[in-house]
């Protein structure tokens, strides 16, 4: 699981991600911080079990993405270990390529 940071969270001031998937997985996926990007620091998770369908939510330090009613982004992915890339809060899409 590749993430696009949706908010200005700096590493150096203690700022982490963590994912939260549904489908039967529980507790949260802590994402490693990767690099800054096209103007957003990126960070990445891999989640332990291989599924059909993921779906997630992310939060960081400040709370849930999208607040109260959270954003919960889907997708369809393979059993290979399919990479998945999901951009900012605005965009609930989630990929298998990078956009």
């Amino acid at each position: 699981m590749h993430l696009a940071e949706w908010q200005d969270c700096q590493i150096d001031q203690g700022c982490t991600y963590n994912l939260h998937a549904f489908n039967g997985l529980t507790g949260d996926l802590h994402l490693s911080y990767q690099c800054f990007r096209s103007g957003r620091r990126r960070w990445s998770g891999e989640i332990p079990t291989a599924l059909a369908t993921v779906r997630c939510t992310v939060n960081n330090p400040n709370g849930w993405e999208g607040g109260p009613g959270r954003l919960d982004r889907g997708s369809d992915c393979h059993a290979d270990g399919s990479e998945i890339y999901a951009l900012g809060r605005a965009v609930s899409t989630m990929y298998t390529s990078r956009p």
